[in-house]
């Protein structure tokens, strides 16, 4: 149910996917006139907007629940706006599946709303809301890596550190490198002895009193079993998430653009388009080309 726009009329699907691409109403506006004659207020296109979204509403859910069949999921977040007030875009990436969530919460109860009794391996930073759905984990590489930097650039850590960061630094890259290991043999013998340094270099600075060895000593005693799991999977899973953090950026730059929605609904529509959208890219559809199919069609067969 389109309202009292019909693609037919409009083309409902061009200002969706411009709107999509971070374009203000009055440019799309503009647009339009310009290419169809066609003089629409922001209204009108604000309509086309909530329109589409609320017919992309089964096949919104339907991406819900291939997800949760996918072997494993890219997870990640990012702050967003509703009316100015703090809230959390949520991005749920699969190999073929795209799903997006705004949310005021950035706990555990978001993922096990969307993903719900997921079984497979989840991918992600060490943010601990990811914990509570899969059953297997693997943490980011990347941003172990980007956190000893970091600490080194802008935190002054003490000697203790520089030696623990040189150590813990070359064993992230030692695992990354077995990354390309063709025998699962050889992938699975060196997951056994880079978990045993993991283990020595915990036992090697328990006792030091610099708080950022500390700092880190403590997430790699939680994480000891997250660290390696690619090593287990043949090249199916991830040693970064840098796909989620891709997954992310359209909707980045967009709150850059638009400082996030005005309503609950529109966050909610942002959401579902955006699935849609970034699932068609996986895919390697058209948005464009799928959603005027999807809209063409009885609201019985969609």
């Amino acid at each position: 149910r389109l309202g009292v726009l019909d693609y037919r009329d409009v083309p409902l699907a061009l200002v969706v996917s411009l709107k999509m691409l971070g374009m203000s109403y009055e440019k799309i506006g503009s647009l339009l006139k310009l290419l169809f004659g066609l003089d629409l207020t922001e209204a009108a296109m604000l309509h086309c907007v909530m329109a589409v979204a609320e017919a992309f509403g089964p096949r919104y859910e339907e991406l819900k629940q291939e997800l949760r069949r996918e072997a494993s999921i890219h997870g990640d977040e990012t702050s967003w706006r509703i009316k100015g007030k703090n809230h959390w875009l949520w991005a749920f990436l699969g190999k073929w599946s795209v799903v997006y969530e705004v949310d005021r919460s950035r706990g555990k109860d978001v993922p096990k709303k969307v993903l719900g009794d997921y079984r497979g391996i989840v991918i992600s930073d060490s943010w601990g809301a990811w914990n509570h759905i899969g059953v297997r984990w693997q943490r980011c590489l990347v941003h172990y890596l980007r956190e000893l930097e970091d600490t080194l650039k802008y935190k002054s850590p003490g000697e203790d550190f520089l030696l623990f960061r040189k150590k813990l630094r070359r064993m992230l890259r030692d695992a990354i490198r077995m990354a390309d290991e063709k025998d699962q043999g050889e992938r699975l013998r060196a997951k056994a002895r880079l978990e045993a340094r993991v283990d020595a270099l915990i036992s090697s600075y328990s006792s030091s009193k610099e708080r950022n060895c500390a700092r880190l000593l403590k997430r790699l005693r939680r994480e000891r079993d997250m660290l390696f799991t690619f090593l287990e999977e043949d090249g199916a899973v991830d040693w970064n998430n840098n796909a989620a953090e891709r997954a992310l950026r359209p909707s980045v730059v967009i709150r850059k653009i638009t400082y996030g929605n005005q309503s609950d609904e529109g966050a909610h529509a942002h959401a579902v388009l955006m699935s849609v959208r970034e699932t068609c890219t996986l895919r390697q559809e058209n948005f464009f080309d799928y959603s005027m199919g999807y809209l063409s069609r009885p609201t019985s067969e969609r």
